[in-house]
């Protein structure tokens, strides 16, 4: 990904040396800056946290190709994504186990 130049400068989750709180700081002083020029700051904030539960392994696969991910990385990705499946219980019932086709995956305590 990094690589690839596929995160945007604005882009801080998840990456080495960038934090959230940098972030934070980083747009207060964007904000400032523009409030001080005389422009007007509307800010919309969503959590997206959610949408990474929707993403198909199989989609995921394709844009990755697509982006110039390919190889022995994208064949380990592949590799990770394919084939694995999770126990799902309803009611604490026996649980039965099921193909993980989207989302990310996440250890298991």
């Amino acid at each position: 990904m990094h690589k690839n130049y596929l995160f945007p400068n604005e882009h801080f989750g998840l990456i080495t040396g960038r934090s959230t709180k940098l972030q934070l700081l980083n747009v207060l002083e964007e904000w400032t800056t523009r409030i001080d020029e005389g422009y007007t700051v509307d800010v919309v904030y969503t959590d997206s946290a959610k949408a990474f539960h929707s993403v198909l392994h199989r989609r995921l696969l394709l844009k990755l190709g697509i982006y110039g991910i390919t190889g022995s990385v994208w064949q380990w990705i592949r590799s990770f994504l394919n084939n694995r499946n999770q126990p799902v219980a309803i009611r604490a019932i026996t649980p039965s186990w099921t193909d993980i086709i989207s989302g990310v995956l996440r250890a298991v305590s």
